[in-house]
């Protein structure tokens, strides 16, 4: 149901991409994405810190509105670059007890033509989706260790390699070719110590 909220909401609201994410880690800490809307179809999720993005600054001080050039505000953010984005909301997101869990974002490749609109969206929302997002990490604290540890490594952005006894890379996660460049054909069966 949380991915069918933030697909409703990005069409809705005419989003590039939209979000949830949960904050994990010390402060300042990152994101790992519950639900990604790109567009009119949900895409799989990814991690990123919150240091120099805009993402951070919502975390840390409430909503925000970027209504263009966010790009230029941030220009170490990885994903306000990689995905041309210039226009920008956040809203944190809180548990019952009112401790900040996570954030829900609006990106836009273009200027927000109504940004205020937007933001009143999000926030007519916000309560369900919290709601939504605390059943799904609770739906997933439990289960399949292997699985969860699989999926954390396949929806990093860190350089990420499984290398059997010999050395040879048998895992690369799908991250390191757009770190790097270098397509999975290419990375798998090599051996680190060569």
């Amino acid at each position: 149901k949380l991915g069918s909220l933030v697909l409703s909401f990005a069409r809705s609201a005419g989003t590039t991409y939209a979000f949830v994410g949960r904050l994990t880690g010390d402060d300042p800490g990152s994101i790992n994405t519950l639900a990604i809307a790109k567009g009119d179809e949900l895409i799989g999720n990814i991690s990123y810190p919150l240091t120099g993005s805009p993402c951070g600054k919502a975390v840390k001080r409430g909503p925000r509105i970027y209504r263009k050039y966010v790009n230029r505000y941030f220009p170490n953010d990885f994903h306000t670059q990689h995905w041309a984005i210039h226009g920008f909301i956040g809203v944190p997101l809180s548990d019952p007890s009112g401790t900040t869990i996570g954030l829900f974002a609006a990106l836009y490749a273009d200027p927000i033509p109504e940004p205020d609109s937007i933001l009143q969206l999000m926030l007519s929302i916000k309560t369900e989706i919290e709601s939504e997002m605390i059943r799904v990490i609770r739906r997933h604290a439990g289960g399949d260790p292997i699985k969860r540890y699989e999926a954390l490594i396949r929806n990093s952005m860190d350089i990420t390699l499984i290398v059997n006894r010999s050395g040879r890379v048998i895992f690369r996660a799908p991250s390191n070719y757009q770190i790097l460049g270098i397509p999975a054909d290419k990375s798998i069966g090599l051996n680190i110590f060569d």
